[in-house]
């Protein structure tokens, strides 16, 4: 009996018990930058933009299910989606979008890609079936800097011929695959990447992950016995009956297999033929893993962590009953398990049907300037995100205007997504803040959120519907929230959430940093706070009581650091933590700062 082995001295850590192979992931884009891996767990790896954002149709039967990503190509022939779109021109960029998590070139240029295309014969003159990488600096799209790769064939081997089709793991160097426009090293970021995945018309395609990589191989070892003949590795993700082809070329015993393009997981690894697994001298496989890396999301501090505006007035926001809310407008209602449900009819462009949730108010707001984030969670039902038709919200604020009356103040549009999304917003960006327009007695108006006072009254308009069918909605909880603070000496909290248990995870060191995208040598160790030692107990008895926590909750896969504020300067800080697990090794800081004061 042959076996297939994985062996060598290269290893981060020593094979499992089990006698499989444990290596690291290597560093990737979306794990690292977005802390969110394209691996198609959840529909929003693909979501913005598809189909043009409802204004084209590139894509059909359109499905993100149990981890796989697929949908059919139309007879435009130019299928596409984006794993990172910039963002759309003239509203605001919000959510995981590439303006606020741009590419740097000199960090990642090679995308790999795990995709079964059910391609046809060669088509003339298009020859081959391939498929493709565009990249952009910003969301103009191909109205600014943009390039593209050549096509790269998916079936090589079939020629002219009908394919057989399997799964591969495709490559596409940004940079050694150029084709046209603006190369990759050209410009100092790059803020969209979009995939074609075929060329041709009513090709069925499946996709089961997408990583982005700095190129450098992360090669190991691999031998067989006997070791006659060349083969092609192929590997089956674990409880899956799909085989992936890894190498692009067969290889001989002993040989190496480069890792860098695969996914977290549990493979079991056999040699086969160019089109077909399995063959060969492997009837007893071998298991290789690729270790995730942790990834940390801070909940404390946080944009919505801070003091928040309807909790501290006495009524939150958060829709267990109706007097969250004064008024509702050209929106059908109901309150029920904590959410508000909203069906909304359609009405044409530019307005849409207009339906607005006043928002209760119990006290005046002094200045807005002193709530700097707003955050909501919100579901909508439907197939596709379609922003051009009214997949946007809108925040409005009443202040008094000059000379009597009152004046309505606009925000931009904040474009959202279909199903459950958390957004927020940072109220005091220039652009994020601004007023689009504004109605009433507003001469001398203020042009920004931050620069209006005495605010009298606030208004969450959930979508501009004009899709043409009722729009569908779920409001979980709006808050505005202040920037979470601590005073001078006073400790503080840090609490993250992880994406595995603490206990697989072998140090956590904490930082603090006024600006979170520099070389994280440059951060400044946070310190532990460490209390007093209670004093000695005196007298003949001593009584132990239990501890009682109040308002404490489990943080599950999370963890808390005390930050002894001491020795701190006065502040505006963004608290940053590194990880290490062993194989893997990872940074990343909070989202909104937390002040020292």
């Amino acid at each position: 009996m042959s076996l297939l082995l994985l062996t060598g001295s290269v290893l981060a850590a020593p094979p499992a018990a089990n006698g499989a192979l444990t290596v690291a992931e290597s560093p990737d884009f979306a794990t690292v930058e977005l802390r969110d891996p394209w691996d198609m767990s959840e529909f929003t790896d693909v979501s913005q933009y598809l189909n043009r954002s409802g204004q084209a149709s590139y894509l059909q039967n359109i499905q993100v299910q149990s981890g796989i990503f697929s949908a059919t190509s139309t007879g435009t022939k130019d299928a596409q989606f984006f794993p990172l779109f910039p963002g759309y021109e003239t509203a605001m960029l919000i959510g995981k979008v590439g303006e606020l998590f741009p590419i740097d070139p000199s960090g990642y240029r090679c995308l790999f890609i795990a995709m079964r295309v059910e391609s046809g014969p060669a088509e003339i003159p298009g020859g081959p079936d391939q498929f493709q990488v565009l990249w952009f600096s910003d969301e103009r799209l191909q109205s600014g800097p943009w390039g593209q790769s050549v096509g790269i064939q998916l079936y090589p081997e079939a020629g002219g011929g009908q394919p057989t089709h399997s799964w591969r793991l495709y490559q596409a160097d940004l940079v050694g695959d150029f084709l046209a426009g603006d190369g990759w090293n050209s410009q100092p970021a790059w803020r969209g990447l979009r995939v074609d995945p075929t060329l041709q018309a009513g090709i069925d395609f499946q996709i089961d992950w997408v990583r982005f990589t700095d190129c450098s191989a992360n090669s190991e070892p691999v031998t067989w016995s006997p070791p006659a003949g060349s083969y092609y590795v192929w590997l089956q993700p674990e409880g899956e009956s799909r085989q992936i082809r890894i190498t692009d070329s067969a290889i001989s015993s002993p040989g190496s297999i480069d890792t860098q393009g695969l996914a977290p997981g549990t493979y079991t690894v056999q040699l086969g033929g160019p089109t077909g697994c399995c063959a060969g001298p492997a009837p007893s496989p071998s298991t290789l893993v690729v270790n995730q890396t942790p990834i940390a999301n801070f909940v404390r501090p946080s944009p919505s962590s801070g003091e928040d505006y309807a909790t501290q007035a006495g009524n939150s926001w958060d829709f267990e009953d109706g007097t969250d809310v004064t008024q509702l407008v050209n929106v059908s209602a109901g309150f029920s398990n904590g959410v508000i449900n909203l069906q909304t009819n359609s009405a044409p462009l530019p307005n849409g049907s207009d339906p607005q949730i006043h928002l209760n108010l119990p006290q005046q707001i002094a200045a807005g300037s002193a709530y700097r984030y707003l955050s909501f969670r919100l579901s909508t039902a439907g197939s596709l995100q379609n922003v051009p038709e009214g997949m946007i919200t809108r925040w409005i604020w009443t202040i008094p205007g000059s000379g009597g009356g009152e004046c309505h103040l606009v925000s931009q549009d904040m474009p959202f997504d279909v199903d459950w999304q958390t957004y927020w917003v940072d109220l005091i960006d220039a652009f994020n803040g601004s007023v689009e327009q504004n109605s009433g007695n507003c001469a001398g108006a203020p042009n920004s959120w931050s620069a209006s006072n005495s605010i009298l009254r606030l208004r969450f308009d959930p979508n501009e519907n004009a899709l043409g069918t009722t729009m569908s909605q779920q409001l979980d909880w709006v808050k505005l929230s202040k920037v979470d603070r601590v005073s001078s000496g006073v400790p503080y909290m840090f609490q993250i959430s992880l994406n595995k248990p603490p206990q697989d995870i072998q140090s956590f060191s904490y930082f603090y940093t006024l600006d979170p995208q520099s070389d994280p040598g440059t951060w400044t160790p946070a310190s532990q706070y460490a209390p007093a030692p209670p004093p000695t107990p005196t007298g003949g008895s001593t009584i132990f009581l239990p501890a009682v926590f109040r308002g404490f909750q489990g943080l599950g896969d999370g963890a808390t650091f005390q930050w002894d504020t001491n020795s701190v300067a006065l502040g505006e800080y963004y608290i940053c933590v590194t990880l290490d697990d062993g194989l893997n090794r990872a940074s990343f800081c909070s989202d909104a700062p937390l002040k020292v004061e």
